[in-house]
């Protein structure tokens, strides 16, 4: 399996720094006349023409987990201010692999058939 690696490079090609690749991409569009130098910051950083097409929610527990469509946010709770306990527990960052390892993008997905 050695040979693989054989014919690659030993240094890289090219190395880009932070926020180089933006400039690169305004610099190309620019040159191809896509958009003008002055718009072409806000142009290629905006998002438009974009249009909801499916929520969803999760609830439930890991051991039955439950996806509601069409989502909503959590409720917000009031604080009545001071100082908060430290948070405990499992810190979920990603719902759709902590519920469904196996498929991330599998919910996502139904949400959208419904």
């Amino acid at each position: 399996m050695a040979w693989l690696l054989d014919h690659l490079c030993k240094e890289p090609l090219m190395t880009i720094e932070k926020g180089a690749l933006a400039d690169m991409c305004r610099d190309d569009a620019v040159a191809a006349g896509a958009v003008s130098a002055a718009a072409s910051a806000q142009s290629l950083c905006a998002v438009s023409e974009c249009e909801q097409v499916a929520s969803f929610t999760w609830r439930g527990t890991k051991q039955h987990p439950l996806v509601v469509v069409p989502g909503q946010p959590r409720a917000l709770t009031e604080w009545a201010g001071g100082m908060l306990t430290p948070d405990t527990g499992t810190l979920v960052i990603d719902y759709n692999h902590h519920f469904c390892p196996s498929s991330p993008t599998e919910p996502v997905l139904r949400a959208l058939l419904v």
